[in-house]
């Protein structure tokens, strides 16, 4: 049975960061079909003239199909309703039986609309929330995914396709390791990343 996964971000990067080992791990299941969906380009910031380069760079590293839309980013509550109509279609769609998306509660006002959307719009669908490490302090951290050292490579490999991002604080390469060897350690794992499980569908 093929899994159909849908994967949502507020901006680029966001996926990778927040769940990139993980993404190089459902990529090389070959019964896994992905898609990635971004919402703002945030090419309004100067720093970001680029990004839509290095997000292909990205992607193509994992082998993914994804597509990017063109909100801007900051303005996501005023385009709320018109992101709900873009995330429902996405459903019509792509039929995903598990999504993975961003908090409905992160402080980031981009990420929670799209969380938001997602616990809406997906009622029969299985959620897992990614752990946003900067931008929500309460998150609960109650599913892992093992992953391997490759896995966690790859996710480094992927990250540094960014490098108008490189200036950005969060973007140091030791912790973000240091974070999958912590999540593993809470399971018993070399490697892991933490999810939060907002809803499971057992389907027959």
């Amino acid at each position: 049975m093929q899994n159909r996964i849908l994967i949502l971000g507020a901006h680029p990067d966001d996926i990778e960061f927040a769940m990139g080992a993980t993404l190089a791990k459902l990529a090389r299941d070959p019964r896994n079909y992905i898609f990635a969906a971004v919402f703002s380009p945030a090419l309004q910031l100067p720093e970001n003239k680029n990004i839509l380069n290095e997000l292909r760079n990205s992607m193509k590293i994992y082998g993914i199909d994804y597509y990017i839309f063109d909100f801007r980013t900051r303005f996501f509550v005023i385009d709320s309703p018109e992101i709900q109509d873009r995330i429902f279609k996405l459903k019509q769609e792509f039929h995903p039986n598990i999504v993975y998306s961003p908090s409905p509660n992160a402080l980031h006002p981009d990420h929670a609309v799209i969380g938001k959307a997602v616990s809406s719009v997906f009622q029969e669908t299985s959620i897992l929330v990614y752990e946003d490490i900067r931008g929500n302090h309460h998150q609960l951290i109650n599913y892992w995914h093992e992953v391997t050292k490759a896995d966690a490579e790859k996710k480094i490999k992927a990250l540094k396709c960014y490098q108008s991002q490189f200036k950005r604080k969060y973007f140091n390469f030791d912790q973000i390791y240091h974070l999958i060897s912590a999540r593993g350690l809470q399971i018993g794992k070399k490697y892991a990343e933490g999810f939060e499980n907002l809803r499971v569908i057992d389907a027959a």
